[in-house]
Formats: structure tokens, C-alpha cells, sequence
């Protein structure tokens, strides 16, 4: 839904095995032609815990297709079995994209932790990840 400077978009994935989903948000508000202010949501169910992610970023365009990222990411995870969580992952994220076409896009980031959680990202709840570098992208029909 796009109303004026303001953009809001929603997805969510089928039910995988052992009832795992994953939803997620994107509000986007344009402050100017180079500068928007996005607001992004994760929610992930895993076999032992739920997580939700978020982040609040500024995205500067550098040219009309090419851009760059940063802001602060947040995550947190409630258990299952009602167990005690692990403390919130707290990172600056960075990175930089590409928007290939009107409806597909390429982003690397960076994300460096800078608190002292033990949780995992990406639903691992084993091995503690002070940084997390990823490259994506998102198709939209």
C-alpha cells in the first residue's frame, strides 16, 4: 500500500514442517527524493522458540538505482517450552543495494553486535554471532 510518501508492505510464508513460519514487514517513509526511513519486521517460529526482529534504518540513494543502509537492528526470541530467553541481539546494520528493476533488488549488509547477548541470529541458538554479513534480495510480483 503506498499513500503519499508512505509505503507499507507485508509477506508471509506457508507453514513448513513442524509448523516453523516466517512473516515479515516493511514501512518505508521517503523524507526526501535521496532519503527514505524504513522500519523493518521479522517474525520467525522455530521447533523451540519464536523470534522477532526489527530495525530501524535510512536508506540514501547515491544514484537512482544504487544505495546505501545503516541503522540499528534488535532481536529477540520467546521460548517454547516457557523457558527463560536469552538477553535481545542488539547490532548496527550497514550495507548497500541495488535495485535491478522496479520489482527486484540486491543488498549486501553487515550486521556487528554490540552487546553482550549469547542469541544466535537467524534462529541459531547454539553458536553466539557477534556479526552477520548477508547478501540478498527481494522479488516482488
Amino acid at each position: 500500500m503506498k499513500q503519499n510518501n508512505l509505503t507499507i508492505e507485508g509477506f508471509s510464508y506457508p507453514l513448513f514442517l513442524d509448523s516453523e513460519e516466517h512473516a515479515s514487514f516493511l514501512i518505508n517513509y521517503d523524507l526526501f527524493e535521496e532519503m527514505d526511513v524504513l522500519l523493518e519486521g521479522f517474525h520467525d517460529t522455530y521447533v523451540n522458540s519464536n523470534r522477532f526482529r526489527t530495525a530501524l534504518l535510512g536508506r540514501y540513494y547515491l544514484t537512482e538505482r544504487i544505495y546505501l543502509l545503516s541503522g540499528l537492528e534488535l532481536e529477540r526470541e520467546a521460548k517454547k517450552d516457557g523457558g527463560t530467553p536469552l538477553s535481545p541481539r542488539l547490532g548496527i546494520l550497514s550495507g548497500a543495494g541495488y535495485e535491478v528493476q522496479e520489482n527486484f533488488f540486491l543488498e549486501a549488509r553487515a550486521n556487528i553486535q554490540f552487546n553482550d547477548s549469547k542469541l544466535g541470529s537467524l534462529g541459531e541458538p547454539v553458536i553466539p554471532t557477534p556479526a552477520l554479513y548477508s547478501l540478498g534480495g527481494k522479488f516482488k510480483f
